[in-house]
C-alpha cells in the first residue's frame, strides 16, 4: 500500500472515530441538559407542595393525597403520579388500582433511602417517560412522633422522612429535540471532515510529490540508469533528502560502471578464480568455480579456501605459479588443475587478501593420454605389419608339416599329443598374426554408410551360441530411426563382438549382457552411441587405465592376447569416434560414440579434387 493511501486512510479513520465521539458526547450532553431542565422544573413544583404532601402522607388519607398529586401532574405535565410511604406501600396513585400495593422492586428499595431526588428513563405505555422520585421530609417542629426522627452520623437531628413521591414526566419532545440537534451536529462534523480531507489531499500532493519522484528515480537506478535527478523544490527535510539522493546517484554512476565492467570480465573468465580475505576466507568466486565444483556462491562465501585445495605446494596464502593440485568439489570429488596464487595489497602495502586461479587440465590430461595411446598404437601397428609378414611364412611351414604329420598318425600313437599340440599352438599363432595384420590395416579399409543397428544384430547372431553356453542372457534396446554412420561394417562388427566377448568372459558364473543404441545431439555434432553393459565382477581402478594398451590382459596365459580392446580402440579412433568405459563391482559399461555421416562427404571431396585436377590440366 502506498504512503499516500496509508495517510488518507489513517486520517479518514481518525476523522470517523473523532466525529463519532463528538456526536456521542454532544448527544449525551444535550440529552442530559434537557432532562435536567425538565427535572428541575418538576422538582420546583413538588417543593411548593412538599409540606402539604408530608401532612397528607402522615395521615395516610388517600383523599387528601390524590388532589395534591393531581395538582402536581397538572403543573408538571406528568402522565402519572404516586406517593409511597417508608415501607414502599402506595398511599396514593393517579391510577387508583395501584393504591395499597407494596412495591418491592430494587428501584423502590433504593428510593426508600433517598436523601435527594433521583430520576430514571422508562417506557410507559410505549412512551418514553422520565420518572422523578422526590423524598418528602417533614420539619422537626411539625414531627408529632419520635418514629419519624432521623439522625446523621454526628447525631444531629434533622427533618423526618415520611416517604417519597414519583412523577412520570413525558420526554418525547425532549428526545426529538436531542435528535434534531444531533443531526445538525452530524452535518457540521461531516462538513468539517470533508473540508479537512480536501485540505489534507492538497497538502499531501504538495509534500509527497518529491517522494514519488524519489521512488521513480530509485526504480531507474535499480534498472541501471543513473542519470535521473530529483528536483529540489523545498528547503525542509524532504529537500535535503532529494539533494542527498542526487549526490548518491552521481556517485553510483561513477562507481557502478566500473563495477559492472569488472563483473563482466570476471564472469567471462573460463578459469576458476577465487578471492579470499587476509585470513583465507572466501569473499568472491566467479561462475566457473560454481560450474566446476557444484557449490553455490552463497555456500562458498565465508568458507576457508584451503578446504577446496588439495596438493603439495599449493596454497592460497603463499605465492605459486602453475602448481599441480586438485580442487575439491561439493561431492568430495577432486578435479586436477594447475593452480596459481598471489597476494592482494592495499595502498599502504598491507596484505588485504589473496587471489587464486585454477585451470582445469582434465581435457589436457585426456588429450595427452590419447596422444600417448596413439603413439603406442602406431608403434605397435608398424611392428605388427613387419612381424606378421616375417612370421607368417615360417608359421605356414610349421602348420603344414604338423597337419601333414597329424594325418599320418594312427590313433593312440605316442606322437599324437605333441603333434596335435604343435598344430593347436600354430593355429593360435596364425590367429594372432591375423589380428596383428588387421590391427595394422585399420586405416586402409573401405567405408560406406552403415546402419549401426543392423551391425549389432549381425554381431549378436555370431555371439549368441557362446552366450548361451556361458549362461549369459543377452538383451538389446536399439533406438529406431538412427541415421547412418560412415564406417567399415566388418570392423564395426569386430568392435561389437570383441566388447561382447570380453563381457561374457567377465561373467564366468552367468549374468546379463545389454546392448543399446541411441542418437546423441551435442552441438555442433550428432553421434550414434553404442553401449555394451554387463553385470560381471567389474574392472579394478588400477587396471582401468591400461585396458586399451596393446598386449595388456588380465586373462590367464593362453586365454588372451591383449589385442582385443586395443583393436577396438584403434578401429573406433580410425572412424573418428570415441570410446569410454565406466566400471564398478557388478556393473561395467563400454560406450562407443560414432559421428553421424552418410558417405556424401567423400563424394564431395572426390568431386572437389576432380575439379581441381581439370582446372590445373
Amino acid at each position: 500500500m502506498r504512503l499516500y493511501t496509508k495517510i488518507l486512510l489513517s486520517c479518514a479513520l481518525a476523522s470517523v472515530f473523532a466525529g463519532q465521539g463528538i456526536i456521542v458526547y454532544s448527544r449525551r450532553a444535550v440529552s442530559e441538559a434537557l432532562l435536567a431542565h425538565i427535572e428541575g422544573a418538576a422538582l420546583g413544583e413538588v417543593r411548593k407542595s412538599e409540606g402539604a404532601l408530608a401532612e397528607a402522607m402522615i395521615s395516610g388519607d388517600e383523599s387528601s393525597i390524590l388532589p395534591l398529586l393531581q395538582a402536581g401532574m397538572k403543573a408538571t405535565g406528568a402522565v402519572y403520579a404516586s406517593a409511597l410511604d417508608g415501607d414502599g406501600r402506595v398511599l396514593g396513585h393517579s391510577n387508583v388500582a395501584e393504591v395499597g400495593k407494596i412495591y418491592r422492586d430494587p428501584y423502590t428499595a433504593s428510593s426508600l433511602t433517598l436523601e435527594r431526588p433521583s430520576s430514571r428513563v422508562i417506557e410507559e405505555r410505549k412512551m418514553p417517560v422520565l420518572e422523578l422520585a422526590v423524598p418528602i421530609l417533614y420539619g422537626l417542629e411539625q414531627a408529632a412522633e419520635e418514629d419519624f426522627l432521623l439522625q446523621d452520623s454526628k447525631g444531629t437531628k434533622r427533618g423526618a422522612r415520611v416517604g417519597h413521591v414519583r412523577f412520570g414526566l413525558p420526554i418525547r419532545e425532549a428526545l426529538a429535540t436531542v435528535g434534531h440537534i444531533s443531526a445538525r451536529i452530524l452535518r457540521v462534523v461531516l462538513l468539517l471532515g470533508g473540508a479537512a480531507a480536501l485540505i489534507l489531499f492538497f497538502l499531501m500532493r504538495r509534500f509527497l510529490a518529491p517522494i514519488g519522484l524519489l521512488e521513480a528515480a530509485t526504480a531507474k537506478i535499480r534498472g541501471g540508469d543513473y542519470r535521473g535527478v530529483v528536483p529540489v523544490t523545498t528547503n525542509d527535510e524532504i529537500g535535503a533528502l532529494a539533494r542527498s539522493f542526487n549526490e548518491m546517484s552521481r556517485e553510483l554512476g561513477r562507481t557502478t560502471v566500473s563495477k559492472d565492467f569488472f563483473n563482466d570480465i570476471l564472469d567471462s573468465i573460463q578459469d576458476q578464480v577465487i578471492v579470499t580475505d587476509a585470513a583465507g576466507l572466501i569473499v568472491l568466486v566467479n561462475p566457473a568455480v560454481v560450474r566446476l565444483l557444484g557449490w553455490t556462491k552463497e555456500e562458498l562465501i565465508g568458507l576457508p579456501a584451503a578446504a577446496l585445495l588439495d596438493g603439495p605446494g599449493a596454497s592460497f596464502l603463499a605465492p605459486s605459479q602453475n602448481v599441480a593440485a586438485q580442487l575439491v568439489g561439493k561431492s568430495r570429488e577432486t578435479v586436477s588443475v594447475l593452480f596459481s596464487s598471489s597476494a592482494i595489497t592495499d595502498a599502504d602495502g598491507r596484505v588485504s587478501g589473496y587471489i587464486g586461479a585454477a585451470k582445469d587440465v582434465r581435457d589436457m590430461r585426456r588429450l595427452e593420454a590419447r596422444m600417448h595411446q596413439s603413439e603406442k598404437l602406431s608403434a605397435v601397428g608398424q611392428l605388427a605389419a613387419g612381424v606378421a609378414h616375417e612370421i607368417n611364412n615360417p608359421l605356414g611351414v610349421i602348420l603344414g608339416f604338423a597337419q601333414g604329420m597329424a594325418c599320418r598318425l594312427k590313433e593312440g600313437d605316442e606322437l599324437e599329443l605333441p603333434i596335435k599340440s604343435i598344430e593347436r599352438e600354430a593355429l593360435r599363432c596364425k590367429a594372432l598374426v591375423q589380428n596383428l595384420l588387421t590391427f595394422a590395416r585399420t586405416s586402409r579399409s573401405e567405408r560406406t554408410a552403415t546402419d549401426v543397428n543392423s551391425v549389432v544384430e549381425q554381431a549378436l547372431s555370431l555371439i549368441a551360441p557362446q552366450a548361451k553356453i556361458s549362461r549369459v542372457a543377452v538383451a538389446t534396446a536399439l533406438a529406431e530411426g538412427l541415421p547412418p554412420v560412415l564406417g567399415n561394417k566388418n570392423q564395426l562388427e569386430q568392435v561389437i563382438m570383441n566388447l561382447a566377448k570380453n563381457a561374457i568372459d567377465a561373467m564366468s558364473g552367468g549374468g546379463a549382457l545389454s546392448l543399446s543404441t541411441e542418437l546423441l545431439e551435442q552441438a555442433p555434432h550428432s553421434w550414434v552411441c553404442l553401449s555394451c553393459a554387463d553385470d560381471g565382477a567389474g574392472i579394478a581402478p588400477a587396471v582401468l587405465a591400461k585396458i586399451f594398451d596393446p598386449f595388456f590382459t588380465t586373462k590367464p596365459i593362453g586365454q588372451g592376447t591383449g589385442l582385443g580392446l586395443s583393436l577396438v580402440s584403434e578401429i573406433v579412433k580410425k572412424h573418428s569416434g570415441e570410446i569410454a568405459v565406466e566400471s564398478r563391482p557388478g556393473r561395467t559399461v563400454f560406450t562407443v560414440k560414432l559421428p553421424v555421416r552418410t558417405g556424401r562427404e567423400n563424394d564431395r571431396r572426390v568431386e572437389t579434387e576432380t575439379k581441381g585436377t581439370i582446372s590445373h590440366g
